[in-house]
């Protein structure tokens, strides 16, 4: 065999070997360091017994319809009957409502509580209609006449654990979302890299730099009358999961690091059996050029010999 035809083979192996594979790891180093740092969005799907929100942004109108308002009163009148619903007249004054709109301005808040009845009892504070603590009551027939309520803001599932506490997440799930800018066919797509459960009893919130960040969601009816659905997703950042657990005023932080990533990313998967493919075929053709060098020179040695 010639020398060109030897060198030919010799610099395919070294390719297949060396070149490719290095490459290969560049850009596997390069998505890990990237998909750590770059944004994500989380998503967090529960089922509780309350939740609460502070507005900001779009989206904070609640048509609720008929509803009881109960305007907390400037002193209790313990001359009064004792009440037996959330609608205590000894420190509210009940009235009806048949068209109520809720509209959150930035900065005020709500906490949604599911009654025994599976009824809504909201909390608000920070609206110019309505007095701070203002308690509205919504049958749950009429809850579910109208349908899911969409807000935008920083959101709370769930209460800190304790005695007589009735906020409370019963269970679900989350997932971290990212765009990968390396998926295969030249398109960005979308890659859950971590997901896990929430626990009974756990507060759940989404966070960026230790503090509560802005997220979209919405609240629906669940089957279960004592608990309602919510769902929030934040927008892409350096986000995380803030879990706050009972006893305790240590919060844990969720976030994904470059083992989830690895193992969640089909770009990874293919990029990895690519470089093994490419190593094992360099080193099939060393295998084959080692061969064909010594049949060469024994060649050459059987052919000087002869001659």
């Amino acid at each position: 065999m010639r020398f060109s035809q030897l060198f030919t083979i010799r610099s395919g192996a070294w390719i297949l070997a060396f070149i490719t594979p290095s490459l290969a790891l560049v850009v596997l180093i390069s998505i890990l360091t990237g998909g750590i740092s770059s944004s994500r969005s989380f998503l967090v799907e529960a089922n509780t017994t309350g939740m609460s929100v502070q507005f900001s942004g779009l989206n904070n109108a609640w048509p609720l319809g008929r509803a009881t308002i109960c305007a907390p009163l400037d002193r209790p009148k313990r001359e009064n009957a004792r009440g037996t619903g959330p609608c205590d007249e000894r420190r509210y004054t009940p009235s009806e409502n048949d068209d109520l709109l809720l509209e959150f301005p930035d900065g005020s808040s709500a906490t949604v509580l599911v009654q025994g009845n599976g009824g809504l009892a909201i909390q608000v504070s920070g609206m110019s209609l309505f007095g701070d603590n203002t308690r509205i009551l919504v049958a749950r027939d009429d809850w579910i006449a109208v349908g899911a309520m969409v807000f935008s803001g920083q959101a709370v599932i769930g209460g800190q654990m304790g005695s007589g506490q009735q906020n409370i997440l019963l269970d679900g799930r989350f997932e971290v979302r990212e765009t990968s800018s390396f998926s295969l066919g030249g398109r960005n797509r979308i890659e859950v890299i971590k997901s896990g459960t929430l626990l009974r009893g756990e507060q759940a919130s989404i966070s960026e730099s230790g503090a509560d960040t802005t997220v979209t969601g919405h609240i629906t009816w669940s089957d279960n009358r004592r608990s309602m659905d919510v769902v929030i997703v934040s927008l892409p950042g350096n986000t995380a999961l803030s879990l706050g657990h009972i006893g305790g005023d240590q919060v844990s932080s969720i976030q994904p690091d470059w083992i989830d990533y690895a193992l969640a990313s089909p770009t990874l998967v293919a990029l990895t059996l690519v470089l093994s493919i490419c190593i094992g075929a360099g080193q099939l053709f060393f295998t084959a050029t080692s061969y064909l060098r010594k049949t060469n020179r024994t060649s050459e040695t059987t052919t000087t010999e002869g001659q």
